[in-house]
């Protein structure tokens, strides 16, 4: 995929910005899927 990217002259540091924002949205998902399994077994 990083390969790819770059073949296709993508900017690195747009590479590592969009990889940045995956881990983030990535831990938000995380965080709502534990916050909601959390409140269901109560």
């Amino acid at each position: 995929m990083l390969g790819v990217a770059l073949d296709l002259g993508a900017d690195f540091t747009m590479i590592l910005a969009g990889m940045l924002v995956f881990l983030v949205v990535g831990w938000w998902l995380a965080q709502d899927v534990l916050a909601s399994q959390a409140t269901r077994a109560d």
